[in-house]
């Protein structure tokens, strides 16, 4: 993205903070100040954080919460302006690409695509670039990665 104030993607494992007896409650307000706001934080924790569920959830956050492991959990933050995830994981070779392309040609100005793929998609990069679309990728611990595409408003 062309922004260096606001980023679409963040991750924050705050694993290391809490085993060395931090609350990492500041660390995540800190970087969802720094997300833009249709952005996605990635959060990854030791067990469930129910009580930072329910707060972000009445500050109007949506969240999803996924059990990866014994003492490893992961946590989507989404604004009220992120748009839904695209989960396109199982798909086979070039299933995902296609589907990002085909939603991406109907963004209005302004507009955003999220999706989830099975590992970062170089090949589309310059696809996008062509198609003057901004873009961003968050590599997960699994392989797949988040990829975040907007179109830019009319500057006329």
């Amino acid at each position: 993205m062309n922004s260096t104030e606001y980023l679409p993607l963040l991750m924050l494992d705050v694993r290391p903070l809490i085993e060395q007896g931090h609350d990492p409650l500041e660390e995540i307000l800190q970087a969802l100040d720094r997300l833009s706001s249709d952005g996605l934080l990635l959060l990854i924790t030791p067990f469930r954080p129910g009580p930072l569920i329910t707060l972000l959830e009445q500050r109007g956050y949506r969240l999803r919460e996924t059990e990866l492991g014994q003492d490893h959990w992961q946590v989507e933050i989404l604004t009220a302006a992120t748009p839904e995830i695209a989960d396109y994981r199982n798909l086979p070779t070039p299933e995902p690409l296609e589907r990002v392309l085909t939603q991406v040609a109907t963004l209005p100005p302004n507009g955003a695509f999220l999706a989830r793929v099975p590992r970062v998609p170089t090949l589309l990069f310059p696809l996008l670039k062509e198609r003057q679309l901004d873009w961003a990728t968050l590599e997960i611990t699994d392989g797949s990665a988040f990829i975040f595409i907007k179109r830019a408003g009319n500057t006329a």
